[in-house]
């Protein structure tokens, strides 16, 4: 070997040398960075990345890690072109596919975020990681089906992502799916113990399915980790409510309140546990809110529903109308951007579909199908007709359990429709087998319960289907003037998804439609059937009391006398109502409304003038 070969040599080991010795720096660089970051050092760790990004630019780690520091102080346009560049360099890389799509939605692109993911999932299929941040945008952008089925995904692949599964349940409980929803939000809360806002979620979630104590328990727990989570008191205020504790609830709700002065629910919670003490303060407090250039439209929303309340508590019955006007108003505007709308063709089209389908001739031939169990029973009907007063009778009773306002049967008729949508594929044995299932499920909630009652009362559009799956069922039906019931449902704060209780006239229409299908039932359903007029039962409620519970089956027990007194929750906009002894001031209420009610009349087919408890003389 000459000289040459040797020097040669010598510099190409020099320079792998100092190649080692240079790689060995940016590793301990690397080091002290993941230091930095573990320990908060944020302005450190920036300093660091970008003085690594001088001696190695476009180097993949430092540039990622320089992404994740400025996403963590809430910079996010500057973590998304931090990389946009390295996706750019690394167009393959599904990690920065990700970790851009990550970004993305931490900066509230949502759409843009799902592009991003949906390609790092093409490139790697088993990044569980990718799929549940696409649920992430996916929920964001409103499509709740795709939200779940990602989550659902992430957690196939990675069962321990407690994240993933924390949101899946979230997304359940938006798409109704309560029960769902409950077991992993209990996985998620141990997996973090100390996360205040799972704890809140599995609350909700337990609150939806009826059971109160344990999610008052939940909400408890939650407060106990965060004094200042405001969602926590309004759960804890919602649960004392529901199980009748209205002085304990009335100080969640001020809690939170007082935390957070536009918490709408706190605010609205604390009018439905005070009712009867009604002053001037509140209403002008309320005045005040709806006025405020500050509020946000839903915070107006609710302030004008409570006042709406409080006015009407103080006899100020135009100024209540009015009220109730323009917080309905509000709630519609919400529903017209979330395309939600009342269409009142569909319903009555609806409705003469199931007439023309459930038949005499059609319960005939399906006779004998079914289980013949008696435990089932159904109350059915419009909102704000007395269902829940008629419930808690029932619920005094030791040997009847009450659900509430299951969903079981609506899943059920959606399963019927989906996997058999031709009558012709019905059978004896499918229906037979969808009862039995049902009641297994009833029996293991109420052991021991001759009768346990539904109280879905939308379930009246499903009536024929129940009369194929429990021949000996019973129903009941709920009825109300319609001026009164269509007036308190406007004048009722509810869920912004019942699009039609913020229009009087749809309100109204939606009754007449169910009472229209009421009385198709009486004519030709092939159950035992008991009627209930609400104005019959407060003017002679003993005797209406005792032909209730005769037609349950049961023995009279006084305590049905006493239902204010009955220790169970109640959910239902008349909360407050069937915790008090009976009184009579809402029948007739329309009376102080007639003024306002021209079009609704014209609506329902009823006359203004007509007296209390009147019904349209065309639907039977």
């Amino acid at each position: 070997m000459n000289s040459g070969e040797r020097g040669v040599q010598g510099a190409a080991a020099a320079n792998k040398a100092a190649s080692k010795q240079a790689r060995g720096a940016f590793a301990a660089r690397l080091e002290r960075l993941k230091r930095h970051c573990e320990a908060g050092e944020l302005v450190a760790a920036e300093r660091l990345c970008r003085q690594m990004l001088e001696t190695a630019p476009g180097h993949p780690r430092a540039t990622s890690m320089l992404a994740d520091v400025l996403s963590s102080q809430g910079r996010h346009q500057e973590a998304i072109t931090t990389l946009t560049s390295l996706v750019e360099l690394h167009p393959d890389a599904a990690s920065a596919h990700f970790q851009l799509g990550a970004a993305l939605n931490a900066a509230g692109r949502h759409a843009e975020a799902a592009t991003r993911l949906r390609r790092a999932i093409e490139l790697q299929p088993r990044l569980g990681g990718a799929h549940s941040d696409l649920g992430l945008a996916l929920d964001k952008l409103g499509d709740q089906a795709g939200a779940i089925g990602a989550y659902e995904r992430a957690l196939s692949l990675a069962p321990d992502m407690a994240a993933a599964r924390a949101n899946l349940g979230a997304a359940l409980i938006k798409a109704g799916k309560h029960a769902g929803a409950i077991a992993h939000l209990r996985r998620a809360a141990a997996a973090y113990p100390s996360a205040a806002d799972i704890h809140v979620l599995l609350g909700d979630a337990l609150l939806k399915t009826g059971e109160e104590a344990e999610a008052l328990r939940c909400y408890e727990r939650a407060v106990a980790l965060d004094p200042k989570f405001s969602a926590g008191w309004i759960g804890l205020g919602a649960a004392s409510r529901a199980l009748g504790r209205f002085a304990e609830s009335a100080k969640a709700y001020e809690r939170a309140a007082a935390i957070d002065p536009k918490a709408n629910e706190a605010r609205y919670g604390l009018a439905t546990v005070r009712r009867g003490i009604a002053d001037d303060g509140e209403i002008e407090r309320l005045r005040r809110v709806t006025a405020d250039p500050a509020s946000g439209a839903d915070e107006r929303r609710v302030a004008w529903m409570a006042m709406a309340d409080k006015l009407d508590e103080r006899g100020r019955f135009d100024e209540a109308f009015a009220a109730a006007l323009e917080g309905n108003r509000l709630a519609r505007a919400w529903q017209a951007a979330a395309n939600i709308r009342y269409d009142h063709d569909v319903v009555r089209i609806g409705v003469d579909a199931l007439m023309r389908v459930f038949t005499p001739q059609f319960f005939a031939a399906t006779r004998g199908w079914g289980d013949p169990s008696e435990t089932p029973v159904f109350v059915v009907g419009a909102f704000r007709t007395g269902s829940t007063l008629v419930e808690q009778i029932c619920a005094s009773h030791s040997q009847v359990h009450v659900i509430g306002e299951s969903h079981d049967i609506p899943e059920l008729a959606a399963h019927v429709h989906r996997t058999a949508p031709q009558m012709e594929r019905w059978t004896a044995q499918m229906f037979r087998g969808l009862a039995d299932r049902r009641l297994e499920r009833l029996a293991a909630r109420a052991p021991g319960k001759l009768r346990v009652v539904d109280k879905m009362l939308d379930n009246i559009f499903h009536l024929g289907l129940i009369a194929v799956l429990f021949p000996r069922a019973r129903v009941i039906f709920t009825h109300r003037d319609g001026r009164d019931a269509a007036l308190s449902v406007f004048m009722r704060h509810f869920a912004r998804e019942v699009a039609y209780a913020t229009d009087l006239v749809d309100a109204g229409r939606r009754w007449r439609e169910t009472e229209r299908m009421c009385a198709y039932w009486r004519r030709c359903l092939p159950l035992a059937m008991h009627h209930v007029q609400y104005e019959t039962l407060i003017g002679d409620f003993e005797a209406e009391a005792r032909r209730l519970i005769d037609f349950l089956g049961l023995a009279w027990e006084p305590a049905c006398l006493e239902f204010h007194k009955t220790d169970r929750a109640v959910r239902t906009a008349s909360v407050w109502q069937v915790r008090q002894p009976l009184y009579g001031s809402s029948v007739g209420r329309w009376r102080h409304y007639a003024d306002h009610l021209g079009e609704l009349c014209a609506a329902i087919g009823l006359d203004p003038q007509a007296p209390i408890g009147a019904r349209p003389t065309d639907i039977g």
